[in-house]
């Protein structure tokens, strides 16, 4: 296992501000689905290109595994199918220290380090590294 000096290091991706779906845009997938299928390139086309198609097709079996795609067919008032959104926080120059140290102590045995971290899964902790 190969160890990098900390000038070898790659400067982090750029941050990417992770839009909250709305409950038009739920709807919208629900509705397009239904019509024309899974085809979610021409779906997220149809939304003005304002999500991708992975983007869409990750959202639309989140409403799937919720039980809300299927609410909203039938002639009652639809119930609100925003899900809970993931409330994103930044990583901290400590967590990236106990990341180091995992991976000298456990190597790229990415669930070992996540048991280092409280509330970082461990395909988090491997994307942060």
């Amino acid at each position: 296992l190969a160890h990098c000096d900390d000038d070898d290091k790659p400067e982090p991706a750029a941050k990417r501000s992770a839009k909250p779906w709305t409950e038009e845009e739920d709807r919208a997938i629900i509705r397009l689905i239904a019509r024309i299928g899974t085809q979610f390139p021409v779906i997220a086309e149809e939304m003005h290109n304002k999500r991708t198609a992975d983007a869409v097709r990750n959202r639309w079996h989140k409403l799937q595994a919720a039980g809300l795609a299927e609410k909203s067919s039938g002639s009652e008032k639809p119930e609100p199918l925003l899900l809970r959104q993931k409330e994103r926080r930044g990583w901290t120059a400590a967590e990236d220290a106990i990341i180091e140290e995992g991976v000298r102590k456990h190597g790229l045995k990415w669930r070992c380090i996540a048991g280092m971290l409280t509330g970082r899964s461990d395909s988090a902790i491997r994307n942060r590294y």
